[in-house]
């Protein structure tokens, strides 16, 4: 009887990397004259550690491994006792926040969800009450009808404006607004009261329009767009971007 490896036993080598602090390359470029790196690699092959530091250096390794930032050490070490003091209070703040970044994700991802319920709830309730027969016929089957929704209910509670549904909208800050801007901004923000959307309407300089525009400009008038002013209300129905451009002729027509 005997018992015997299939092969010879493997070394354990745990590899670390470390940035050094300010202070150490002061200190090392006062007393040689050179700037050191400010990073480090450090290794420990466990068969020179003691026996009683091999758990907790494994452990401490297989947390590094699963934080993305380098440690700050006071100065490079390959000591494994000072090693394991080092690097345990970093690895605790670092699984921290990272705790603390996932709860936020998962909080984000919740409140997202509910959004998107909200959203659904709203537009069932609007396409009941004021939708085209479309829009209901896509609901009632489960299709999915956010631009539609949005459209129609932007075309009646907005009238000229231009849904965003794209995300492709950019704009920015206009100074010195036109008499026209502010005439039409005032009689926006007096429509958004009416309808009860709780948004602010604002003049800006439009560089790039939503694309339905774009496309309207290029295939029905074969034009090309100019930034210019025009009125913004942001998360129209909570998710989109929506504008109305000062020119009346670029105002959205709704059929």
């Amino acid at each position: 009887m005997s018992v015997r490896p299939e092969t010879e036993p493997k070394e354990v080598v745990l590899e670390f990397e470390v940035d050094v602090s300010d202070a150490y390359i002061e200190d090392y470029i006062e007393t040689l004259g050179v700037e050191p790196p400010r990073r480090w690699a450090i290794e420990f092959d466990l068969q020179e550690v003691p026996p009683h530091l091999r758990s907790a250096l494994r452990k401490v390794h297989a947390r590094y491994l699963n934080v993305e930032p380098y440690p700050r050490f006071p100065a490079p070490t390959d000591d494994p006792e000072e090693f394991v003091d080092l690097i345990s209070p970093w690895l605790e703040v670092m699984e921290q926040e990272e705790a603390a970044q996932r709860d936020e994700r998962l909080a984000e991802e919740k409140r997202a969800e509910e959004n998107q319920k909200q959203f659904h709830a709203s537009m069932a309730e609007w396409a009941g009450d004021h939708g085209s027969p479309r829009l209901k016929a896509a609901i009632v089957r489960g299709y999915k009808a956010n631009t539609t929704y949005a459209l129609e209910r932007a075309g009646q509670e907005l009238p000229g404006f231009w849904v965003d549904t794209a995300g492709d909208l950019e704009w920015g800050e206009r100074s010195d607004p036109s008499e026209a801007a502010l005439d039409l901004e005032e009689a926006v923000q007096h429509r958004l009261d009416a309808v009860g959307v709780d948004r602010r309407a604002k003049i800006v300089w439009l560089t790039e329009p939503p694309r339905l525009l774009l496309r309207w400009l290029e295939e029905e008038q074969g034009e090309d767009f100019e930034a210019q002013e025009a009125i913004l209300v942001t998360d129209y129905l909570e998710r989109y971007s929506i504008v109305l451009p000062v020119d009346p002729d670029l105002h959205r027509e709704v059929s």
